[in-house]
């Protein structure tokens, strides 16, 4: 799949840079970047936080 993301430009200089110094494409360093961070066991703060909605009543009281 392809995405598109915003890397800041010191980030993606070190990256070149350390890719380059390995002889391996920069894809590679990525993809074990993703990779590390997706088999990190969770923590409290990566719980995904419950969403709160108004009632139906608050949210005709808002309209009004």
């Amino acid at each position: 799949m392809r995405t598109t993301i915003d890397i800041p430009d010191e980030l993606l200089r070190a990256v070149k840079a350390r890719a380059a110094l390995e002889g391996r494409p920069l894809k590679a360093l990525f993809l074990e970047g993703l990779e590390l961070v997706a088999r990190k066991p969770p923590t409290k703060r990566h719980k995904l936080a419950k969403a709160t909605f108004p009632s139906s009543r608050a949210a005709r009281a808002n309209r009004l």
